[in-house]
C-alpha cells in the first residue's frame, strides 16, 4: 500500500497546480485547459473524480456533470504485471485482495478500474481509469474501450478519453474526441486507440474513458489493451469489434489479437 500511495502522491504533486481565485464563486479554480468552475462543482468533481482528471477536464465534460452531485453505486479494480519470459509479454494477476479494496487483486505494474455514478434522469456516468505503476517498455497503439450490455445502452455523443502523461516537472494531456480519429463506436459501445507517447523523460501515465448509459439497470465493462509490438498500425488497433469474448470480456481483434497483452477486463452491474 506505501507504493499506491506514493504512485498517487507523485501523480498529484505533477499534474495539478490548482488556480484558486478568491474574488468569485464563480470563478473558484480555472483547470489546466482553461475550464472555470466554482467551488461547490469543484469540490464534489475532485471528491468524486480525483484531482488529476479535473485538472484537465475539458469543457464539455464539466457542462455535462457540473450540478450533478453524482453518488457511486458500482466500482471495481484490478491491478495487474507485465511480465518477460523468453522475451515474450506475459500477464500475470495475483489472486490477492488489495487491503481495504475487496473488489481487487494485485500486482505491481498497472491498475484498472472502473466506477459507475448515478447521473440522473434514467442515466450513469462512467469512469474507467488505468493507471501505470511502472513506465512500458513498448509504447504503440494501446486500446481502452468500454462496453455497456444488460439493459445498458451508450448514450450518443457522451464518450471521453485522456492519455495524461508528465515528466518530473510538469503534466501534460491528450483528449480523445466522441467522434475523433481515433474513437471507434459501435451500437454496443466504444473505443479509443491511444498512442503513448514515447519521450524519454516520461515519468507517469495515466490512461482513462468516460461515457454516460442509460436504463433502469445493467453491466459496464472496460478493457484495456497494451499493444506488446511496434509493428501494430492506427488502423490495425482500431480494426476490433465489442464482444463478451474479447480481450478483457470487451475488445475482440480482427488481425492482432496476439499482439495485445490480454489484461483482465474489470465490470461493474447496477
Amino acid at each position: 500500500m506505501k507504493k499506491r500511495f506514493l504512485v498517487l502522491s507523485v501523480l498529484l504533486s505533477i499534474f495539478i497546480t490548482p488556480m484558486i481565485a478568491n474574488a468569485s464563486e464563480e470563478e473558484y479554480y480555472t483547470n489546466k485547459n482553461g475550464v472555470v468552475m466554482d467551488q461547490a462543482n469543484y469540490e464534489n468533481l475532485v471528491e468524486k473524480l480525483t484531482l488529476e482528471y479535473v485538472s484537465f477536464m475539458t469543457q464539455r465534460e464539466y457542462d455535462s456533470l457540473k450540478d450533478h452531485e453524482l453518488p457511486v453505486v458500482a466500482e471495481k479494480s484490478i491491478i495487474s504485471e507485465n511480465i518477460e519470459i523468453g522475451g515474450i509479454p506475459m500477464e500475470v494477476v495475483n489472486p490477492f485482495s488489495v487491503a481495504g479494496s475487496p473488489n481487487s487483486i494485485a500486482t505491481t505494474s498497472k491498475k484498472l478500474g472502473i466506477t459507475v455514478f448515478d447521473w440522473g434522469n434514467g442515466q450513469y456516468y462512467v469512469k474507467a481509469a488505468n493507471e501505470w505503476l511502472s513506465i512500458p517498455k513498448i509504447r504503440n497503439y494501446d486500446v481502452f474501450a468500454m462496453r455497456p450490455d444488460d439493459g445498458f445502452s451508450l448514450v450518443a455523443g457522451t464518450p471521453s478519453g485522456t492519455q495524461y502523461y508528465s515528466n518530473a516537472t510538469e503534466g501534460h494531456s491528450i483528449i480523445y474526441q466522441p467522434n475523433g480519429a481515433n474513437t471507434v463506436t459501435k451500437s454496443n459501445g466504444f473505443g479509443m486507440s491511444m498512442n503513448l507517447v514515447d519521450n524519454s523523460d516520461v515519468s507517469t501515465f495515466l490512461n482513462t474513458i468516460t461515457a454516460r448509459v442509460s436504463g433502469s439497470s445493467g453491466t459496464v465493462s472496460a478493457s484495456y489493451q497494451h499493444c506488446t509490438s511496434n509493428s501494430v498500425t492506427k488502423a490495425q488497433s482500431m480494426d476490433y469489434i465489442l464482444n463478451v469474448n474479447g480481450l478483457g470480456g470487451v475488445i475482440l481483434f480482427n488481425t492482432v489479437q496476439s499482439k495485445y497483452d490480454a489484461m483482465m477486463g474489470v465490470y461493474a452491474r447496477v
